[in-house]
């Protein structure tokens, strides 16, 4: 199935209709219809404010089928910009607002793996498996030890996949912007892998970890170009 894609004008223009215009015109519309369709009607019933009222359901009916011609042309709209957060936004957008986001929230997130995040706005990022060779050290009774860039690494069982053969990987994915125009909305560049899951011989799985690392392992916000995310 072909994924349609939003373009960075079509992200601006949805982001201005659903949060500016389309509140604006319900506003001035509700107002019309109770002052000028309803109030009228309810109190003096003849020809002209019976023609008022059917105006204004007119005018209603023709706003519902606007209204439901840019609903389905926003769909994937509607259904990637959910996932928009301060890991990959500058700012959010509420009704009638531009909200930036706190640099507290920016900085928490800039070292969170959460692939999903990204892979889900996929109009905005494309998205490539990598992954890189790492040393197994063993594992104690709830997680799993490795070494990568002569860091020692601490990680929770949850995110390890046994294999076949002998290398263990890390693996993950590099996203990249699919156009500069997106940047130019506030969306951000993530230059930086975002951690997966940990690929483990099956073979290799059972080895103990040594109690010196146990003991003594290192917690790096990005070891080289990975966000690791490891336990602390």
């Amino acid at each position: 199935m072909l994924d349609l894609l939003v373009s960075p004008a079509q992200w601006a223009y949805f982001d201005n209709w659903y949060n500016f215009i389309s509140p604006t015109i319900f506003l001035a519309f509700g107002a019309c219809f109770i002052f000028v369709g309803l109030l009228p009607i309810s109190c003096i019933k003849n020809k002209i404010t019976i023609t008022l009222f059917i105006i204004n359901v007119c005018l209603g009916l023709i706003l519902a089928a606007v209204v439901y011609v840019h609903n389905q042309s926003a769909k994937e709209y509607f259904k990637e910009s959910h996932y928009v957060s301060a890991m990959t936004r500058t700012y959010s957008f509420q009704l009638f607002s531009k909200r930036y986001y706190a640099y507290d929230d920016v900085d928490t997130l800039r070292y969170i793996s959460d692939p999903s995040t990204p892979l889900a706005i996929k109009s905005v990022y494309k998205a490539t498996q990598v992954k890189e060779p790492i040393t197994y050290l063993g594992k104690d009774d709830g997680y799993v030890y490795i070494k990568m860039h002569n860091q020692k690494l601490k990680f929770g069982k949850d995110i390890c996949r046994k294999v076949n053969g002998n290398v263990a990987y890390m693996t993950g994915y590099r996203f990249d912007m699919r156009s500069a125009g997106f940047s130019k909305i506030g969306f951000l560049k993530l230059p930086n892998y975002f951690r997966d899951k940990l690929e483990i011989p099956a073979k290799l799985w059972n080895t103990k970890a040594p109690q010196k690392v146990i003991n003594n392992y290192d917690r790096p916000g990005l070891v080289g170009h990975w966000i690791t995310d490891s336990c602390k």
